[in-house]
């Protein structure tokens, strides 16, 4: 009876867990500790130390193995044997021992904080630690606890960090004598730090580790482990049911059903394994040493196996597996962003998904017969593991590189759209040499696989995209029949990258026919048939022609597709034949451009209607399969195998030596064989992915003009011969380094001022650094000052403007005009500069540059935010740059331009208010988080947190240089702002120990503390011009608070700001953005009024900065507004109404004459 009273209690228990979904767990709510009395006593850890060997009454299944008793440490771990755990700093995962590790870190307790422990067999707690497991693992309803050991870290501080950011977190095992789980359990608001500060002088800051480690090397971990991610713990999604802030883990025995598995479900054993243990295929792993070109997945989990690579294999369900690697392996380990999902999870091996949770987000876990697979939900598609909306266009990126007619490319992009309801796919590769532009569009199949992945499928048929949700091997052979040649293809597809978008490797190698540039090329509609020739491998084989000019070229198709699937998917349509019929096809080199573009239909059908299944009894044997050809069936071996006899049936397929026969690799490169594969390794002194291998001064001579496109607008790429590159070389009647180029007169004078310094056949006209000089008339040649016809062009002498015109008065145009000829008489006269329209006596800016909004970035994105409920407009991604990341933005609200920095490729970039216009106007920066421009003075600030300085470069000159104004007692700089009229720069540290915002002169003079208490985090900076305020965002605190720009009048706007990153002014209204609530929020500036707003459709990823895009400037001035101060490079307004001249860094004291 007393059992059937204990079970109808459990069972309201986990019917209250179901109904009463808990929106976040609270420090109340955990389970009871710090008892130092009564029935049960806590155990207590002090002094940061460790305990002593604590005996179990139940023991802890961990991995299969039973432990009787634990140690429980004060750094946020538990173990079972005595080791010194040192930090994560020294003991990344997976550790060389089995843990169980809720929050490991560097945590000291001397002073503040308190660990207790205890095992518990109270049976409210037993019921309450087997709801949790219950909701969380739903096939384990039989499991019941006998006990529960209670490991409580209570207001724990790190080392480094300051005294009052305390974390609190709780693990419960709960143990049946034969199974156990671990519950982890983050109260809201209790994870206030994520990482500590290295012991190690100059070493980075040491993120906290959460996960379990068996003895087997096996490591179960949280989503964000090793991230600042892990903050978000509290408030991650979980099972349905489960209060936010609780994660399951399954550590006991989570393959046992495997004692009752069929001989047929024992045969799949293995692929099981790896579908439910890991992602669909396998990324490759990397040696930082030996950087490696594409290999096989077969490859990649032998090494894997042996701790030679460094691939992480990362679940969707918040759980990894990782095979054990050497401790004294030199790695370095970058976590990828995640996005929050449920942590339950089983461990590798286990048949079934259990839940959605281990699939993708709009996908449910469905029972097939002997396990379950995940599948995609009403209105998406894909293989359950990644599923994207049917209604939605795709993007996909990558690489792309190779040899083609004995030309060398690389480091081009790929930019793939596709619209998904039809079936549409665009392809483009830029930039692609002009030697090989046109002949690569005879090679079909670097764009067909893509079609086949997006094909609009019939009658219950897959296409690419739903069998292997993105992630698989691609190979391809096209031989020309007539002319014996011959090019490979070798494409790897790796799923969603960090930006959440598709992405892909290409490589090919061979020569094909040639073809004349402007030669039309031509694919007539044709179809492919694609064959599964075993679980997750799909051959095909087909002719077709293209059509170069008038001559029309046949070739054959070899294709080959390798992809892992879930082996309890029984859907008959998989082992189907489809036809994939291509139509529709357009085949394009763009010289100019140098892009290479692609655009077909793709449709997936049956075989016809009584065609039959000429391969359905044909053994075509090992590494082999059967397709069809004219009718006919022919066996063909896999990818990386070959036949000496084509004709035998089983075929006998061995393994091709690619490192003879057919040597991609880097002459600097060793070739390594393996079965069905090889591996391109850079030699010693080399740089490369294996293919291509470049010393390091190499890799430097590489950075030429027609690489980079960094040539003045008067300059052009030109070929010198003695240095062995492209440089770039001014114009005539320009001077400079090509970098920089002006007007060969403008060291005669300013003809801004002076028109008449100009000869009759010339004008006056600015240079790209907006420097004024003459430039003779179209058909005439000369400096400006003296203009002569140009060859036989002739051309009259223009006539000297009548007085009173712009000629003699440029002042008279508007300031966004230039004075330049116009009409047959050659008339002068003000004419509005690009971007901008009217007279030319008065210009206004076109709708390209009309602003009203906030921008803000995400990811590789420059995104619009519309702020205007009545309007129609809802913004969208302005500019999008493959391969960013794209961080810190700025407005320059004079010339419509928005900054932005992109720390991964080190560069400033910008772009007009529409997004047009893109171009990186600084390179080599290193980690600019903070933009700012003084749009009076025209100059550029930022901060650099890889450097630890604050820089300031001239808008109008930036290829001059930068000029680095403050790099002394820097710890993390992050916000920046300034306030033109004033003279100032302001700008927020975040450095954990001593969290500060500061003011300075914008020469980086009279420079003192602003605020420094009561700050945790400070972020995010912003000025208000109409209240002379400056304010902030706190994610250590989360608060928003302002304060009058001479440090008085502290005060706060708003709690409650989650994890704010970027802050702006406008309108009234602070807006920011919010990792926490990955959106942005804003407030009144009264306090009230505190909102989230919608980001506009196409939008993903984590947001990083954001700017407030005025529709006019504010109206300021300061002593740098006219004539640049009088400065030959930087003018910096200061604080008493004066400026200060400055010479950019690179600039040699010859040239700095200020």
């Amino acid at each position: 009876m007393a059992g059937l009273v204990r079970c109808w209690g459990l069972s309201l228990l986990v019917l209250c867990l179901l109904i009463c979904r808990i929106s976040s767990l609270t420090k109340e709510e955990l389970f009871p500790y710090g008892q130092a009395g009564g029935e049960e006593i806590d155990q207590f850890i002090t002094n940061g130390g460790t305990s002593d060997p604590f005996p179990l009454t139940v023991p802890i299944v961990l991995h299969g193995k039973k432990y009787s008793s634990v140690i429980v440490s004060g750094k946020g771990i538990i173990t079972f044997t005595s080791v010194d755990l040192g930090t994560p700093e020294n003991r990344p995962f997976p550790l060389s021992f089995p843990a169980i590790a809720p929050f490991f870190a560097d945590i000291e307790t001397e002073n503040d904080g308190v660990v207790t422990f205890r095992e518990s067999t109270k049976q409210e707690l037993l019921d309450k630690a087997n709801a949790h497991v219950h909701q969380a693992f739903p096939n384990q309803a039989s499991f019941l606890a006998r006990s529960v050991l209670i490991a409580t870290w209570d207001d724990v501080v790190g080392h480094g960090n300051p005294n009052y950011y305390k974390n609190t977190f709780q693990v419960v095992v709960a143990n049946s004598g034969d199974d156990s789980f671990a519950i982890f359990l983050y109260p809201n608001g209790a994870l206030v730090w994520a990482k500590t500060v290295s012991r190690t002088e100059g070493k980075p800051e040491v993120f906290a580790l959460a996960g379990v480690v068996g003895e087997d090397g096996k490591v179960q971990t949280l989503e964000g482990s090793g991230t600042d991610y892990l903050r978000n713990l509290p408030t991650g999604r979980t099972p349905e049911g489960l209060p936010e802030g609780v994660h399951a883990f399954h550590i006991g025995n989570p393959v046992v059903e495997a004692e009752t598995q069929s001989p047929e479900e024992a045969a799949h054993g293995e692929d099981e394994n790896r579908y439910d243990g890991e992602e669909e295929v396998t990324r490759e792993p990397i040696d930082d040493r030996h950087p490696l070109a594409v290999i096989s997945a077969q490859r990649a989990n032998t090494e894997q196996g042996q701790g030679q690579g460094q691939g992480q294999n990362q679940q969707e369900n918040g759980t990894e597996e990782r095979q054990p690697a050497p401790e004294t392996a030199d790695r370095e380990q970058r976590p990828a962003e995640v996005a929050p999902s449920a942590a339950s999870a089983e461990l590798q091996g286990n048949p079934t998904c259990q839940d959605p949770s281990q699939c993708h987000a709009d996908a449910r876990c469905s029972q097939k017969e002997g396990g379950s697979c995940c599948e995609c939900g009403e209105g998406f598609y894909g293989n359950g593991k990644l599923c994207v909306d049917k209604e939605s266009a795709q993007r996909m990126n990558g690489q792309v590189s190779g040899q083609l007619n004995g030309v060398d490319f690389r480091d081009a992009l790929m930019h793939n759209y596709i619209v998904v309801n039809e079936g549409r796919v665009y392809v483009a590769f830029s930039p692609i040499p002009n030697a090989v532009g046109d002949a690569l569009q005879t090679v079909l199949p670097v764009a067909s696989i893509v079609g086949w992945m997006f094909a609009t499928p019939e009658n219950g048929l897959k296409n690419g995209l739903q069998l292997t949700g993105g992630v698989f091997n691609h190979t391809a052979t096209v031989r020309f029949t007539e002319s014996g040649q011959s090019v490979h293809v070798s494409q790897r597809f790796s799923g969603l990258d960090e930006h959440k978008m598709l992405h892909s490797v290409l490589y090919l190698s061979g020569t094909v026919p040639t073809v004349t540039p402007g030669q039309t090329i031509e694919f007539a509609d044709h179809s492919i048939e694609y064959r599964r020739s075993a679980p997750g491998n799909i051959q095909s084989l087909s002719r077709s022609t293209v059509k170069v000019g008038e001559q029309s070229i046949p070739y054959s198709l070899e294709e080959s597709i390798s992809y892992q699937e879930c082996p309890h998917n029984q859907d008959p349509n998989l082992a189907k034949p489809a036809r994939l019929h291509i139509s529709r096809v357009v085949s394009l080199y763009q010289q100019q451009e140098r892009a290479s573009r692609f655009g077909m239909d793709g449709k997936l059908t049956e075989l016809g209607t009584g065609e039959t299944d000429v391969c359905q009894a044909v053994d075509c044997g090992t590494h082999a399969g059967c397709v069809s050809q004219d009718g006919q069936a022919v066996c063909v071996c896999s990818a990386g195998y070959e036949t000496q006899d084509p004709n035998t049936k089983p075929l006998v397929c061995t393994d091709v030596n690619e490192c003879v026969v057919r040597n991609e690799c880097s002459q600097h490169a060793e070739c390594l064989n393996s079965e069905g594969s090889f591996i391109c390794r850079c030699l010693s002194g080399y740089l490369g992915d294996g293919r291509q291998c470049k010393t390091a001064e190499e890799t430097a001579a590489e950075d030429s003009c027609e690489t980079l496109n960094n040539c003045d607008i008067n300059a052009d790429c030109h070929s010198d011969l003695q240095a062995g590159r492209q440089v770039c070389r001014c114009r005539e009647g320009f001077t400079g380094d090509g970098s920089r180029c002006s007007p060969s007169s403008s060291q005669g004078g300013d003809c801004a001022a002076q028109p008449e310094i100009c000869d009759s056949n010339a004008h006056c006209q600015r240079d790209s650094q907006g420097r004024a000089g003459c430039v003779c008339h179209a058909g005439y040649s000369g400096d400006g000052r003296s203009c002569a016809p140009s060859g036989n062009g002739g051309g009259q002498q223009l006539p000297i403007a009548p007085p009173g015109s712009c000629y003699h008065n440029p002042a008279q145009c508007d300031r966004n005009a230039a004075c330049i000829p116009s009409g047959e008489r050659g008339e002068f006269a003000c004419q509005c500069l690009e971007g901008f329209e009217g007279d030319g006596l008065s210009c206004r800016a076109k709708p390209s540059t009309r602003g009203g909004f906030i921008a803000f970035t995400q990811g590789m994105s420059v995104v619009k935010l519309a702020i205007d409920r009545s309007s129609l407009d809802r913004g969208g991604q302005l500019a999008i740059l493959p391969g960013q990341t794209a961080v810190g933005i700025t407005v320059d609200c004079v010339d419509a331009y928005l900054y932005w920095s992109d720390i991964a490729g080190n560069t400033i970039n910008r772009c007009r208010y529409d997004g047009s216009q893109v171009e990186a106007v600084l390179r080599n920066i290193q980690s600019a988080e903070g933009l700012a421009i003084d749009s009076v003075s025209r100059n550029i600030f930022w901060t650099d947190s890889a450097n630890d300085h604050i820089a300031v470069a001239k808008l109008t000159d930036v290829k001059a240089g930068h000029k680095v104004i403050i790099n002394k007692n820097l710890s993390n700089p992050r916000a920046i702002a300034v306030h033109p009229s004033r003279g100032t720069i302001y700008w927020t540290d975040w450095n954990r120990s001593d969290p500060k915002i500061e003011t300075a002169a914008m020469d980086g003079s009279d420079r003192r503390t602003l605020v420094n208490r009561e700050l945790g985090l400070p972020n995010a900076l912003a000025v208000d011009f109409q209240t002379d305020d400056l304010c902030w965002a706190d994610a250590g605190n989360q608060k928003v608070e302002c304060v009058a720009l001479d440090g008085s009048n502290r005060r706060l706007i708003h709690f409650g700001a989650s994890y704010p990153f970027s802050m702006t002014v406008h309108e009234n209204r602070l807006y920011w953005t919010d990792w926490g609530a990955n959106n942005i929020m804003s407030v009144s500036k009264s306090g009230g009024d505190a909102r989230p707003h919608e980001l506009p459709v196409g939008s993903s990823g984590k947001v990083y900065g954001i700017t407030s895009v005025p529709v006019q400037c504010p109206r300021l001035t300061n002593a740098c507004a006219s004539g640049n101060g009088g400065c030959k490079f930087i003018c910096l307004p200061l604080p008493t109404g004066r400026q200060q001249c400055v010479c950019p860094d690179g600039i040699g004291a010859d040239q700095c004459t200020q």
